[in-house]
C-alpha cells in the first residue's frame, strides 16, 4: 500500500531546483520559446 505524507521543506527545495529548470526547458522546447520566455 502506497502512504502519502507531506513533503519535508529540505524535499521541496531539492524538488524545485530541479523542477523548475525542467519545466522551463519543456516549455522552451515545446513552444520554440526561449528560456526567459519560457521562465515567466
Amino acid at each position: 500500500m502506497i502512504v502519502f505524507r507531506p513533503m519535508r521543506a529540505s524535499e521541496f527545495a531539492k524538488y524545485l531546483r530541479y523542477f523548475i529548470p525542467d519545466y522551463e526547458a519543456e516549455i522552451s522546447t515545446n513552444y520554440g520559446l526561449n528560456d526567459t520566455a519560457a521562465f515567466v
